[in-house]
């Protein structure tokens, strides 16, 4: 039996302190917001939608991937940074990681590095990543996936 509990007290203290962090002005969005689809290495997941939102202070990233036969959602913190005066971004983050399967329950922490290549004079964003993740909770193992994601910029 998976024990729930620790996940929603978790998903709680972030809630709270990301509320307080908005409200308090120290936490604002600041600049695009990126759509797209992400196809990624690992077996059960070879395809998924990703949304981004650039903040005043990095930027959350929501993967949502197919898992099996259910759905694993990824809430990541980047922090983007451009390389030298090219169009690249380097890009180093973490973040949680939850979803279900099967009657089954997955929880766990997720870090992420890539670089992303943003088209001069276009919306298209192009990027290549390495995302290891390490469950909490489940028979999941740990491992590393990679990632190729096209965004579209709003």
């Amino acid at each position: 039996m998976i024990h729930e509990t620790p996940f929603f007290l978790l998903l709680g203290i972030l809630i709270i302190q990301f509320s307080q962090a908005q409200s308090s002005g120290k936490l604002s969005i600041t600049g695009d917001t990126n759509i797209g689809i992400r196809l990624s290495s690992l077996k059960d997941s070879y395809f998924g939608l990703t949304l981004q939102q650039e903040l005043n202070i990095g930027r959350i990233e929501a993967p949502l991937e197919r898992f099996g036969d259910g759905l694993l959602v990824t809430a990541l913190w980047e922090y983007p940074r451009q390389i030298g005066n090219s169009d690249f971004y380097g890009y180093p983050g973490g973040g949680i990681h939850f979803g279900g399967y099967k009657e089954s329950f997955t929880f766990g922490i997720d870090l992420i590095a890539g670089v992303e290549y943003r088209f001069p004079s276009s919306p298209f964003i192009l990027s290549l990543d390495v995302k290891p993740h390490f469950p909490l909770t489940s028979e999941r193992k740990e491992g590393i996936s990679t990632g190729l994601s096209f965004r579209y910029k709003f």
